[in-house]
Order: C-alpha cells, then structure tokens, then sequence
C-alpha cells in the first residue's frame, strides 16, 4: 500500500499541467471516500504544490484570521456552492517540508468523516500552528543539547500519565513546545519546569528567563531534573516516541495532541535516523522552588535589567524534595 506522502507527490505530478487558460486551480481527490474530501493541488500560474480542504460552508467566523507562516500561505477558495481552505507552498519555502507538513495534515484528517467539518477545521488550524513554530525554530533536526531536553520531558510526561492522570489534560499541560511555553508543564495551580543532563559530576540547568523560576504566576513552581546516561542497551528518543505513539493510539485527541506537541518542538520523523544515541534515566527529582532557590526573577533583580540566561547546579540547589505523587497532590492535579 502507497504511503500517504507517495500518494500526494504522484498527485502534484499529474497535476503539473496548467490548465486551458493558464490560471487557477487543478486538484485531485486524496482521501478516503468517507473521510472530509481532501485535494492535491496546484495553483497556476504560479504552479505552486498545494493540499485543499472542502467545507460546504465557510468554516470562519466573520473577520477570522488564517495562520501564515515562512514557508506556506492559506487562503480560502469558493467554488459553486462551497468553499476550500487551500495551503499553498511558498515559493522559496523548501518543498520537503512542506510534503512532510502536508502528509502529516492529510493523516490527520483522516480519522474525520464528512459530516465532522467543525472537527476537520480544529484538526486543520492547531496542526498548522503546530507546523508554524517548527518553521520558526529553523526547519531543522534537533541539537544534541535538545534530543536530551526533549527525552527528559518525555520520561516526566510517560510517569505522569503512568501516575493515572488524564491523557488529554496531560498532553494539554505540556506547553513546553510552545514559544510561550515558559516552563514545561502547567498542571493544576503551578508548574514543572524539566531539565535534563548526562553530566557525570554535578547537575548543570540552563535557565531560559527571569520568568522561567518565577513563581509569582504559577504556584507551587518544581523543577524536575532528569539524569541520563549514555548506554549500549538504553532506548533512542525515536524509540520512546513510538512507545508513546503505541500508548495513545487508542485514544484519539491524546495521539492527535501528541504528534501536534512533537511537531512545535522540532521532532520530525523524516529525521528519526539522525536521533541515534542510546539514553537511560539514572534518576528523576523533583525540587520545590522556594525562597532559598537559586533564580534570577524579575521581582528579585536590579532595576533595569529585563531580561537573563544563566546556569545552576541543582546539585548544589535548596530546596524542598518531593516525589511525583506528591507534586502532583501539590498541584492539585485531579
């Protein structure tokens, strides 16, 4: 069976022909009978790959805005009586990923039927946010620094959900990906903010912000700290990706939540083989962070600075250790 992004380029290929009179739209249908009719196109002149997605209506409200992004454009497209929204490349925008975004969207879409247009819209709009901050983070595979971040926030996520949490709430707390995501996970009244290290002496944290330790918003405010070892025998971030994907198959908004988290974090699958080291967990702690932390805040700074990055040991930081469960009773996670 062809895979869907096989499907798309033999689509796109076929339809590289412009039309009679040289411009508008020639598409070809790509999804499923019974799913919400999804298009392979092309725009002409312009030529242009695009995917289209028919509504009966137009699905946005008076005066809604569409995501825009470095590498793509959508627009609406009424014809006879309904209306597609179309996602067209760029045309300097690179085109493998944007057949990686189109593939990842048309999948998404799948599990809609025609009838579930509202469904289809939501699905649509948060994966192309999704798609817009991985395009701001640089349409690359992750640094070495951020595998290691992105394992570590995983392992906290897997034992959170394996404390019987929520899926979709979890997922939903995990705003790490986010570019307004200050601290990793929001849960219940306060905040975990994960770091992770294969340090073998002392337990080096980054701090992002003078609002990443601050907990004047969100109370109580833990920092997790992950460390990991280097092994033969341990698990590849591709690997605890699938353990998840396995975990959330059955439950549909965690998975479609799921793949939306690891595309704004950087996480792709078209670079799943360069993700090749073997980590396992040493250990996994939770601080409290209290007055006696070490943090820059901006309550706590001098007048005039507005903005800092530094690094402590949280072998060396003060604070209260809890386990998990007890975090989460803190929280106030139900």
């Amino acid at each position: 069976m062809a895979r869907p992004i096989e499907d798309i380029e033999r689509a796109w290929a076929y339809l590289d022909q412009p039309p009679a009179d040289g411009k508008g739209w020639r598409s070809i249908q790509i999804s499923p009978s019974d799913g919400i009719l999804v298009h392979a196109g092309r725009k002409f002149p312009e030529r242009t790959e695009a995917m289209l997605i028919r509504f009966n209506q137009n699905p946005l409200k008076p005066n809604g805005q569409l995501p825009d992004g470095a590498g793509f454009t959508i627009e609406v497209v009424s014809q006879n009586d309904c209306c597609w929204l179309a996602l067209s490349r760029r045309e300097h925008a690179m085109p493998e990923f944007f057949l990686a975004m189109v593939e990842d969207i048309v999948q998404a879409l799948s599990s809609c039927t025609v009838s579930e247009e509202s469904q289809a819209l939501t699905i649509f709009l948060r994966r192309v946010k999704a798609w817009q901050e991985f395009m701001r983070k640089g349409q690359s595979a992750l640094s070495a620094e951020a595998e290691i971040g992105l394992f570590g926030e995983l392992l906290v996520l897997r034992r959170i959900l394996d404390e019987g949490k929520d899926t979709e709430l979890t997922l939903e707390s995990w705003i790490g990906p986010l570019r307004d995501g200050i601290q990793d996970f929001h849960l219940g009244t306060g905040a975990i903010e994960v770091k992770s290290t294969l340090a073998l002496n002392g337990f080096p944290a980054k701090i992002g912000s003078l609002e990443q330790l601050d907990d004047a918003v969100r109370k109580p405010l833990f920092v997790g700290g992950v460390r990991l070892r280097n092994t033969t025998s341990g698990m590849s971030l591709p690997t605890l990706i699938e353990t998840l994907r396995n975990r959330f198959r059955k439950e549909l908004p965690g998975s479609q939540l799921f793949e939306e988290k690891l595309v704004s974090v950087g996480y792709l699958d078209m670079h799943a083989e360069r993700y090749t080291r073997l980590f396992e967990a040493v250990e996994t702690r939770f601080i409290l962070v209290g007055a006696d932390f070490p943090r820059f805040t901006s309550g706590a700074s001098k007048v005039g600075i507005v903005n800092a990055r530094y690094e402590i040991d949280l072998d060396k930081a003060v604070g209260e250790a809890c386990d998990l469960a007890e975090v989460l009773k803190r929280l106030k996670v139900g």
